[in-house]
């Protein structure tokens, strides 16, 4: 899905704006051990350069309603009890697919809807350089991840990050550091 790489990126930042905004502001340690008691604020997100596809970059309320989708499945869904890399992992798929499932990507019988993402990629109007390359590796990423894996959240992520991955070259989309401080 072209969204693939600003959904994913947008997941990424969110999780860094969310994550970042629950934090409290910190004081910067000086030479001596201490702390100098000057406030340093939450870390912030890095600059995307959007390259050739600056129609990729997420607007500020597509950001806040990926947010509040994620929000809201964290909410919904219980941390484990036991933390463990199996568990983790766990949690973190059922997020995926809360969030996934709440913005329609799943069609009635549970499978990825590879058709919306080919929509959303048209719907971006891209370049006519670039739109061609991007639906073709839009079909060869489909076919690579049914290939590897019949359906769930594993065949979607590699998707994904195949798409990721192309549509960062085809566009030659940078990150370029963080943002100064605001």
């Amino acid at each position: 899905m072209i969204n693939s790489l600003s959904h994913s990126v947008s997941l990424c930042l969110i999780v860094l704006v969310v994550n970042s905004s629950n934090c409290a502001p910190q004081a910067t340690p000086n030479r001596q051990g201490g702390f100098s008691g000057q406030l340093q604020g939450p870390p912030q997100p890095p600059q995307i350069n959007w390259g050739k596809c600056p129609q990729l970059e997420p607007v500020e309320s597509d950001k806040k309603a990926k947010a509040d989708i994620i929000s809201s499945c964290l909410k919904s869904i219980a941390l484990p009890e036991n933390m463990t890399q199996e568990t983790v992992e766990k949690h973190r798929t059922e997020v995926a697919r809360c969030a996934l499932n709440a913005e329609n990507w799943f069609t009635e019988d549970g499978k990825y809807r590879y058709d919306k993402a080919e929509s959303e990629i048209k719907a971006k109007k891209l370049s006519q350089e670039v739109e061609p390359q991007i639906l073709r590796q839009h079909g060869e990423c489909r076919k690579e991840a049914e290939g590897q894996f019949p359906s769930g959240i594993a065949q979607i992520q590699l998707y994904q990050a195949c798409m990721d991955y192309h549509i960062s070259q085809i566009c030659g989309i940078t990150i370029v550091g963080p943002s100064s401080p605001q």
